[in-house]
Order: C-alpha cells, then sequence, then structure tokens
C-alpha cells in the first residue's frame, strides 16, 4: 500500500462490516479486493481490525435475532480475514438506533460467545468499543450502558475509543483538540466508577480516541494539524491505548476551504499524509 510505504504505518480498522438486510454481513465494496489489500498490508508486517456499526449502520445486532447467529456471522468473517480484534460502533443514528438496549445485549452476548470461542481454540479476541462523546460531560448514559452491558456479560473489553468529533456544542469549533483532551478526562472518570480497583495507568490503557480530521459534519468544527498534535501529546503522556482518525482517504488537502465533510479530502490546507504522520508518531 502507498500509505504504509509513505508513512512506515501498518495498522488500519476496515469499516463498516454490517447487515447485508438479514442475518448476514457484506462490506461497502468488494470483500475480495478488501482481502487482497489487507494481505499486501500483512506483506509489509501489518494488520487490520474490522470495525462493525456506525451512524445509522444495519447493524448486525439489529438484524440477527439472537447471539449465537450473530456471534457466527462475526466469527465467520473474522475466520475469512485471520483477523483477532473486533471493534463496534454502535450509535444512535436518526434511522436506526443502535444504541437500543435489547440490542446491545444481544450484541453484549454474542461478544462473549464469541471470546469463549476463541479461548477454546487457544486465541484471544480483542474487543473494543468506539461511542459519541461530549467535552464537558463525557459519554452520554446509552453510551454507558453499552460498557456496562459488555461487563454485565463477562466481556472482557480492552479498549474504549471515544468519537472525538460531531460535538455540535457551538463552543468547541475552533478548538477541538483541548475540547477533544476534555472528553478524554471525562471518559477515564467514567471508566473509574465502571471498572474499580485497577491504576491510573490501566484506565489510560483503557481509553482510545478517534478524531475526524480535518473538517467535521458540523461546518462550525474543524480539526486541525495542531489540535492533532495537541492531542497526540496528551495521548503519549498518559499513556493511552490507542490513537486513530476518520477516516485515511480523507488525509490530504485536495479539497481545502470546503466546509462539508468529504469522505475524499480534509477540507483543509495539509500535505498529504499529514495526520498520519502526526499520530503515527504515538
Amino acid at each position: 500500500m502507498g500509505w504504509s510505504q509513505a508513512t512506515g504505518l501498518k495498522y488500519i480498522t476496515l469499516a463498516f462490516y454490517n447487515s447485508n438486510g438479514g442475518c448476514a454481513g457484506t462490506w461497502p465494496s468488494d470483500e475480495g479486493t478488501i482481502l487482497s489489500k489487507v494481505q499486501g498490508l500483512r506483506a509489509l508486517g501489518g494488520d487490520v481490525i474490522i470495525s462493525s456499526g456506525g451512524w445509522n449502520a444495519n447493524d448486525l445486532a439489529r438484524r440477527c435475532s439472537d447471539a449465537a447467529s450473530l456471534a457466527a456471522v462475526y466469527q465467520a468473517q473474522l475466520d475469512k480475514f485471520g483477523v483477532d480484534h473486533l471493534d463496534l460502533d454502535p450509535e444512535a443514528g436518526d434511522v436506526y438506533n443502535n444504541l437500543e438496549p435489547a440490542i446491545v445485549d444481544r450484541r453484549s452476548a454474542a461478544l462473549k460467545i464469541l471470546q469463549d470461542s476463541f479461548k477454546a481454540r487457544g486465541k484471544t479476541l480483542t474487543v473494543s468499543f468506539t461511542l459519541g462523546v461530549h467535552p464537558v460531560t463525557g459519554f452520554a448514559s446509552a453510551d454507558l450502558y453499552v460498557l456496562q452491558s459488555a461487563k454485565n456479560a463477562g466481556v472482557e473489553v480492552a479498549i474504549v475509543n471515544p468519537m472525538i468529533m460531531d460535538y455540535y456544542d457551538g463552543v468547541s469549533g475552533n478548538q477541538m483538540g483541548a475540547r477533544s483532551v476534555s472528553a478524554l478526562q471525562g471518559v477515564f472518570s467514567q471508566l473509574k466508577t465502571l471498572w474499580p480497583g485497577k491504576t491510573d495507568a490501566q484506565y489510560w490503557a483503557m481509553i482510545g480516541a478517534t478524531a475526524m480530521i480535518g473538517q467535521n459534519d458540523n461546518p462550525t468544527e474543524v480539526f486541525t494539524l495542531a489540535d492533532a498534535q495537541l492531542v497526540r501529546d496528551f495521548a503519549v503522556q498518559q499513556g493511552m491505548g490507542r490513537l486513530a482518525f476518520w477516516s485515511l482517504g480523507r488525509d490530504n488537502g485536495n479539497c481545502a476551504g470546503n466546509t462539508a465533510a468529504n469522505w475524499q479530502c480534509s477540507g483543509i490546507v495539509q500535505q498529504q499524509w499529514d495526520f498520519s504522520r502526526i499520530f503515527g508518531n504515538f
């Protein structure tokens, strides 16, 4: 991959694997092409995470009627790609609310089945949750319930990954880095309550962050290169577990000045792969 060769980075998340309309999954583009690119990345020493969910996702946890069938769909895809890390990104979209408690609990039960299946084969399935966050209050109650449900089901949660983006609060627009640090500090406090008994370093190691680089969906919010450096430095200082951004195809300056989020460019003045290089120093 040109990106990996140019930046030296080797790890990406594949998003999103969701329902094809029933209790079976599909990718937004050709699966064979994705597999080929994954093989190319692995040849460079890299690897991938499979992610399911996203805004208004036709979520598998919604379409599968029970935890066992849901787990089987996840398992088949993880096996096909040879992946041992599954990320879940449940969101309350305006079409599909995948934070509904029944859906959340079905997903949690399936993840427990999956982790037990991996253990039976002498392997470990790493599970992470990507969730919306607020700069002041951290996770909302519905997002916190995702973590509580997983805990209740006996799921081992490795990474809690707040989406430091799209705050829509009227004040974060020109200070996305600082507001994102505030959001992460709020999550840190919430995790201490949810999983008591760990050290501060262990809580920070459980926390990730995913920024939307450049122009966010809210026209007033722009995550700049300086914001990326601020968040990167904070993540290093605290020993956070993950730092990522949405999305790889946006890491270029091909549409500088655009005030609408575009999946092909960041909307700001930058060189290709600037954000990758900043976050790559994490």
